[in-house]
């Protein structure tokens, strides 16, 4: 959804634009099978469980990207590959999700490949849960950044760690998602919308365990609220008692979060779609510390929904959707002018 907004958002600026299909780490360890005999076994086990995972609950994620964006024609497993074929392009973009949380910066996702007078910029480029702060790293960090024309990031962190590398021209911009309303989801994706009655709590979940199972389960039998799960593709559901497991493709998950009365979720981007769609959330974080979840409650003060401690009282908070409406178009504007000015830059 990421790689689809900000697709849209510069066909929209009247760009020639296609996604890069790029798959790396499942690749690299075969490549580089004789250093662990062992990963590479544990790597080809984990590739035939998600293979069935994938024959058992099609969610079709590939065949949305075909139907919805544009794609390159070639496939490309490594660095090496993209560096072998003379990719012709204008620009070059970076961003978002975690491009740049890796300890040792990827020379695919710093745009080390394509031609040398080609534009390079990042949009939303995410450092994920926390910045990295080591001299060493920081200097690598610049080094890898010296030729972009423009710089934005998603988290304040990762804004704090480009002015720490000495990067003055970063600047913080919303997730690519954020770029656009939830009524464009709506239109765009024709999402479908569910009848009233149908009252329902979505649960939807990144990592393997979702704790405060039994809170989860008292409060929506207390007020007549379905549980329906998500888990993301090859995760564990959590096994709640009564609960309907789902496995949507990617318009019905849109308007699961769209029509239910609650969301519970550890993503990042179940939160992002739930105040898109105004629909009331409660977050259960994996880590007590995340760079992402701590600009999202800089943006629309909202750690109230922050479920640490207290479940009932994260699920009780009470969401301001006109002022984080009114954050949103902000936000957006942010973003847009950045796309604007960085792909008007002349070579």
């Amino acid at each position: 959804m990421q790689a689809y907004a900000l697709q849209s958002a510069l066909k929209h600026l009247g760009h020639e634009v296609f996604l890069l299909q790029a798959s790396f780490s499942f690749h690299n360890v075969l490549r580089k099978w004789y250093k662990s005999p062992f990963r590479v076994l544990k790597a080809l086990k984990r590739r035939r469980a998600e293979q069935r995972e994938e024959e058992l609950h099609p969610r079709k994620f590939r065949e949305f990207a075909q139907s919805n964006m544009t794609l390159s024609a070639k496939h490309y497993h490594s660095h090496r590959d993209l560096l072998k074929d003379k990719i012709e392009v204008d620009a070059l973009v970076t961003g978002s999700d975690q491009v740049w949380s890796s300890k040792v910066p990827s020379p695919s996702y710093f745009l080390e490949f394509g031609p040398p007078d080609a534009l390079r910029f990042s949009y939303a480029a995410s450092i994920g849960s926390k910045a990295r702060t080591s001299e060493q790293y920081l200097s690598i960090f610049k080094s890898k950044l010296q030729n972009f024309c423009g710089i934005s990031v998603r988290e304040s962190e990762a804004l704090a760690q480009c002015k720490k590398a000495g990067i003055d021209s970063a600047v913080l911009v919303p997730d690519p998602v954020m770029l656009f309303s939830g009524d464009f989801y709506r239109e765009s994706l024709q999402i479908p919308q569910l009848a009233a009655e149908k009252k329902y709590c979505l649960i939807y979940t990144v990592g393997r365990n979702l704790k405060r199972e039994k809170e989860i389960v008292d409060y929506c039998r207390q007020n007549g609220l379905q549980m329906i799960v998500v888990a993301a593709q090859h995760q564990n559901n959590p096994d709640l008692p009564g609960s309907i497991l789902r496995y949507p493709e990617i318009p019905e998950f849109l308007s699961l979060i769209d029509n239910a009365c609650c969301v519970v979720t550890d993503s990042f981007h179940g939160t992002v779609f739930s105040l898109l769609f105004n629909t009331r959330f409660v977050v259960i974080p994996k880590n007590d510390h995340d760079a992402r979840f701590d600009t999202l409650d800089e943006y629309f003060d909202i750690s109230g929904a922050y479920c640490r401690d207290d479940f009932n009282k994260a699920v009780n908070h009470v969401f301001d959707f006109s002022m984080i409406n009114a954050k949103i178009k902000d936000l957006q504007a942010v973003g847009w002018n950045f796309l604007r000015s960085v792909t008007e830059i002349e070579k």
